[in-house]
């Protein structure tokens, strides 16, 4: 009773009530422990910051319920293209996600954002507002490496996720 009930709690705590993924709580709560693992053990870690293409546009042409439903799919489809039991996405934001990915290269990661953007393009979401016509993301990678990268490894995959905007979205960039 009492493990069903602390089971209960930490879902409550850690799942988000619209995407039934981690939120940003267990993402700030476990990324700290994946982090010094990596840094302990010198080894990579790669992180994925995502973000739906033009949402904003997409809520405002197709409603609050429709965009509630594209957070859900879109989430689904990121947790479904991770292949690894240590692997894990978060709701980052609104309408952005997060992808940490323990012993993983740059190379590795960026084989499996390409294949998290695919999947989403694959999904047919129609965006009419959008110039690729359906529901795309964008993607920002950085990999831990050493100690002296590791406190801006959120920050510079940040920075790569906008990147990706800027170039034309529907992009990955690490």
């Amino acid at each position: 009773m009492i493990k069903a009930q602390h089971d209960l709690l930490n879902q409550k705590v850690f799942i988000d009530d619209l995407t039934q993924i981690y939120n940003r709580r267990y993402f700030d709560t476990h990324f700290i422990k994946i982090e010094q693992s990596a840094l302990r053990e010198n080894a990579d870690c790669a992180l994925l910051l995502i973000d739906i293409d033009y949402f904003k546009r997409y809520n405002d042409i197709y409603g609050h319920v429709q965009g509630d439903t594209v957070l859900n799919l879109v989430a689904q489809t990121i947790n479904k293209s991770l292949q690894r039991p240590t692997d894990f996405v978060s709701r980052f934001g609104g309408k952005e996600f997060v992808v940490v990915l323990p012993h993983t290269s740059s190379k590795g990661a960026s084989y499996v954002a390409d294949k998290i953007k695919n999947n989403v393009i694959k999904l047919g979401i129609l965006h009419k507002h959008s110039e690729h016509e359906f529901v795309t993301i964008s993607i920002g990678g950085a990999t831990i490496q050493t100690r002296e990268n590791s406190n801006n490894t959120l920050q510079l995959a940040d920075e790569k996720m906008y990147k990706s905007k800027f170039q034309g979205r529907n992009q990955v960039s690490f």
